[in-house]
Parts: C-alpha cells; sequence; structure tokens
C-alpha cells in the first residue's frame, strides 16, 4: 500500500547520509506514486514528529532543493527491446535525482538512443525526444539516464548473453557520456579462443535464434560445463559461449572491469 511506501520514503528522506537506490519493474506505479509525496510525508511526519530513528527536522516539504530527495536514485528493470519501449518513458516521467537502468538479466538487444513510446522517438541517454507529427519537432533538455547496469543470466534456467548487446549498450552510453557499469556474464562467457572447456555442443545451428537458447539445453543447463553455444554478430562471425558458472563468467567485457 502507498501508506508503507510512504514510512520508507520518510526513513530515507530522514537518512540522507545514505543513498538509497530503488528498483522496479513496475515504473507506471512509480510515476503516479512520486508526486505529492512531499506532501504526504511532512504532512504524516513533519517538522516537529519523530519517525523512529530519524529526525525530520528541517525536512521542507515545498521546496526544490529537498524534492526529489537528493539520496534516493530511480531504476527500471529492462531486459529487451519491449522492456526499454514500455518502461523507460515512465521512468523518465518520474522526479527522480538520479534516474538508472537495470539491463539484467539482459535477453536481447537493447537500444537507448533510438525508443518509440508509440507516440514519439526517445533518445533517454541525452533527453531529446522527436514527435511524430507533421510537421515533426524534437523537445530537447528532457529528462535522461544517468547510469546504465548490463548483466547477463545467472541461476540453474540461466541463457546466455550476446556479448554485441553488452558491447552495444556500452558503446552508447560511452558516446552520450552516460556512466556505464557491466556487472557480470552470469552463467555464461564467452570463450574467444576455444580452450576454456571440452565442447559438447558444436553445432551453430543451436544458437541461430536466441530464443532456441534455453530448450536447445534443456536437459544439461543445470550442470557446469555441459552447455555451449554459438552467437553470431552482424557480419555472421560466431563466437562460442561456454557454460561455466557465475564466478568464474566473471566481468570483464573485452578484458576491461
Amino acid at each position: 500500500p502507498d501508506e508503507w511506501i510512504d514510512r520508507i520514503f520518510a526513513v530515507m528522506a530522514g537518512a540522507q547520509r545514505h543513498t538509497f537506490q530503488i528498483l522496479t519493474k513496475r515504473p507506471e506505479r512509480a510515476a503516479a506514486y512520486l508526486p505529492g509525496l512531499a506532501s504526504r510525508i511532512y504532512d504524516a511526519y513533519g517538522g516537529m514528529e519523530r519517525f523512529g530513528d530519524y529526525h525530520l527536522d528541517g525536512i521542507a516539504h515545498d521546496t526544490a532543493e529537498a524534492w526529489p530527495l537528493p539520496n534516493v536514485w530511480l531504476g527500471t528493470s529492462v531486459e529487451d527491446q519491449a522492456a526499454a519501449d514500455a518502461r523507460i518513458p515512465y521512468l523518465l516521467a518520474t522526479p527522480a535525482a538520479v534516474r538508472f537502468v537495470s539491463a539484467e538479466p539482459l535477453l536481447g538487444p537493447v537500444s537507448l538512443d533510438d525508443m518509440c513510446d508509440g507516440t514519439k522517438f526517445i533518445d533517454a541517454l541525452r533527453g531529446n525526444w522527436w514527435h511524430d507529427s507533421d510537421p515533426p519537432y524534437i523537445e530537447r533538455g528532457k529528462p535522461h539516464l544517468d547510469w546504465v547496469i548490463v548483466g547477463g543470466e545467472s541461476g540453474p534456467g540461466a541463457r546466455p548473453m550476446h556479448p554485441d548487446w553488452a558491447r552495444s549498450l556500452r558503446d552508447q552510453c560511452q558516446s552520450a557520456g552516460v556512466a556505464y557499469f557491466f556487472k557480470q556474464w552470469g552463467e555464461y562467457t564467452p570463450d574467444e579462443d576455444g580452450n576454456l572447456m571440452n565442447w559438447q555442443h558444436d553445432d551453430p545451428k543451436l544458437a541461430v535464434q536466441v530464443r532456441r537458447w534455453t530448450t536447445a539445453c534443456s536437459t544439461e543447463r543445470k550442470s557446469v560445463g555441459k552447455c555451449s553455444f554459438y552467437a553470431y554478430d552482424a557480419n555472421g562471425a560466431a563466437t562460442r559461449l561456454q557454460r561455466v558458472g557465475k564466478s568464474a563468467a566473471g566481468r570483464l567485457l573485452d578484458g576491461r572491469t
């Protein structure tokens, strides 16, 4: 309930020595919830009140300096382009000191600098919006993303992440000057030299379609080191992906942390 979340935000408001990262798959609820939050907290736990161990004295509910809370970062999860197009516009429309995307697990290619919410095209990294109108026009300086987290899937039923998906988001962020964090490969890692493990599936047909990856290894996906795939880039070059487990897969992208 909103009242329960109000209490959490009241604690965060009174603990500004900490930074809080709020991640949701329901940014539409955040967009509806956060406007008016300051007034609700002030009315319930105002300057003369004490909430738990946190004093809220001096937290103004009507000043731009205090709201949105500078120590609260708001993010949404994005696993593919459809999720990005559906969720990120809500995130951009929500007041937040820092907005971020967690593309983990990344299950498909994602363009953050060329999205479409059905009515306009959005460069979420630079805050530029192109409206599909006659004549078309562009709005610049709109809210944008401040941070992008990328990672592969882990766990018994994990699906591989194509290396080019992670590289593309890295390059998009670098071009726009947005922070990029490659968190992990997940269960699978690229095997550039073919010497990491003994390969048991060398048929490229198993990995032509991403949607086939899980079913192609359905009988062996619980066993580390028993499943490998080929991933292809736009030029047809193949990269072998080997299931080695999350710890062994690590978090180096093209040799860099």
